[in-house]
């Protein structure tokens, strides 16, 4: 914590140090009690009782994560997506906005745009091109809300995984195991929802599949008038164009040297 050594060691040993029942808690007792040089001073009388009981060199817990080999790549994004799932099944303000992005959006278009706007009897241009652009846009807000609360609010902890560690890679593929599913299936009920409400007009399954596909990859806004599969592939190049930026945001912005060093765990 600012530049000084709270902790070293496991994750489950940093729970007991601190006694709290989850990793969270440890970050919450970090900030809200004491100074970080009262922090490390605790730290160093611990570390000292316990070289007296074990005379090994930094402790027989030093010894042991000295020993310890590193998570490889697999491993690590097998660990994170389970932690991610966690956190993401306890925290109700971030379930609630990943909920009602879809709802919200549903809304206007419920609100905004009448039935049965692509009837051949009645039709209605400019409500087709709109219904499209915003069909099109839902798709971009919704892979941007969740993206934007994934990421952007673990900057500091990624900064501190990484002295640990832990690889770019195996992190935003975590990422994105998780919240793919989320997105499909808000993609999904976005089309379903919308033809039950004749905002969307009949057709079969390919073609709503097809729709479906262009949605799950919408990451910019394009045109209509290509083939689908041409559209395909500009938007997974886009897609893959953006990850590739996002690793490299990340690997700049989680420079261990960017920030002082704060609590530091090995993986166990």
């Amino acid at each position: 914590m600012n530049g000084h050594l709270a902790f070293f060691g496991t994750p489950d040993t940093a729970c007991a140090y601190f006694q709290t029942d989850h990793i969270e808690e440890v970050y919450e007792r970090l900030a809200d009690e004491d100074t970080p040089q009262e922090w490390a001073r605790r730290f160093e009388r611990s570390r000292g009782a316990a070289e007296e009981v074990s005379p090994t060199p930094g402790g027989a817990a030093g010894a042991a994560g000295e020993s310890r080999p590193r998570m490889r790549g697999l491993r690590q994004w097998s660990v994170l997506t389970r932690r991610n799932i966690d956190i993401l099944t306890r925290d109700r303000l971030t379930l609630a906005i990943l909920a009602g992005s879809p709802v919200m959006v549903l809304l206007m278009f419920a609100v905004l745009f009448r039935p049965h706007a692509f009837s051949y009897a009645h039709p209605s241009p400019g409500a087709t091109v709109m219904i499209l652009f915003w069909l099109a846009f839902g798709g971009f807000f919704f892979g941007l809300t969740y993206g934007l609360l994934q990421i952007c609010t673990e900057i500091a902890i990624l900064r501190r995984e990484r002295l640990a560690g832990l690889g770019i890679t195996p992190y935003v593929a975590a990422k994105a195991g998780v919240l793919l599913p989320l997105l499909a299936v808000a993609d999904a009920l976005m089309l379903v929802v919308l033809r039950a409400l004749d905002r969307l007009p009949p057709a079969d399954g390919a073609t709503y599949g097809a729709l479906f596909v262009t949605l799950l990859l919408a990451s910019y806004g394009t045109t209509f008038s290509r083939p689908v599969a041409v559209d395909w592939a500009i938007l997974a190049g886009f897609t893959a164009l953006f990850l590739v930026l996002t690793y490299v945001v990340l690997a700049r912005g989680s420079r261990p040297g960017r920030q002082q060093r704060s609590l530091i765990f090995r993986p166990s």
